[in-house]
């Protein structure tokens, strides 16, 4: 059975000026402070017939993206993207938040920002930046390198905002069906998601790609509707 993931669908309308609170450290829930993360190989045969039968979505909301270049990283140009100095001279790492509600002593809710993933980033790699869940959400920023990022996206011809992209193809996605916060190791560094996250297939260039979506990033797809021409 296709789990239903459209339900529940939130706002992704981007305010830049209202920022809400950012922890900075591992992505976590109040739930996930107790519970031991769980270690998982999406490449593995035993989830085959989960994203065989998971349900197919497509990118819906457009990405804004810009091509790095060295002085911009010398410069600082890119901060507002989450873009810091690295740990060794010459590097630069990008933050991706994730938003997460946090309970508070009085009982009251908050959502917070908190750093899901650090990336490595060189010139000439992209920075894409997802639609947010609601207003004054924390950006959602990660990078691509250019290969990478001209196999999967496409300038928005519909948009008037430059800079704009879409998704190439579609993807499979189901929710996180372990109950508990997991990480995966992917793109050369370890990428976490909390339980409530999601397993997402992409295949490009006839390669199979595994990895998480978090809920932040799955607000940014839709499902998949077959073409009348392709459906007859």
């Amino acid at each position: 059975m296709k789990d239903n993931l459209t339900d529940g669908k939130k706002s992704r309308n981007r305010t830049k000026n209202q920022r809400p609170t950012v922890e900075h450290g591992t992505a976590h829930t109040e739930q996930s402070e107790s519970v031991q993360p769980l270690e998982l190989n999406l490449d593995d045969t035993e989830w085959d017939d989960k994203f065989a039968q998971a349900e197919t979505f497509v990118k819906s909301g457009r990405v804004e993206a810009v091509q790095v270049t060295l002085e911009g990283l010398e410069s600082g140009a890119y901060s507002h993207l989450d873009v810091r100095r690295g740990e060794t001279p010459d590097s630069w790492v990008v933050d991706t938040y994730v938003m997460q509600e946090r309970q508070n002593p009085d009982g009251s809710t908050e959502r917070v920002a908190v750093v899901e993933d650090t990336h490595p980033i060189e010139p000439g790699y992209w920075i894409l930046t997802n639609p947010v869940q609601q207003p004054g959400d924390h950006l959602n920023n990660y990078p691509q390198d250019a290969q990478t990022f001209a196999k999967s996206y496409e300038p928005d011809e519909r948009s008037n905002t430059p800079g704009t992209y879409r998704a190439k193809g579609t993807v499979k996605i189901f929710r996180n069906p372990t109950g508990r916060p997991v990480f995966i190791h992917k793109w050369d560094t370890i990428q976490t998601g909390d339980e409530s996250c999601y397993f997402c297939e992409r295949h490009t260039d006839g390669k199979t790609s595994r990895y998480l979506l978090s809920e932040n990033d799955f607000a940014a797809y839709e499902p998949y509707e077959v073409p009348a021409k392709d459906a007859e």
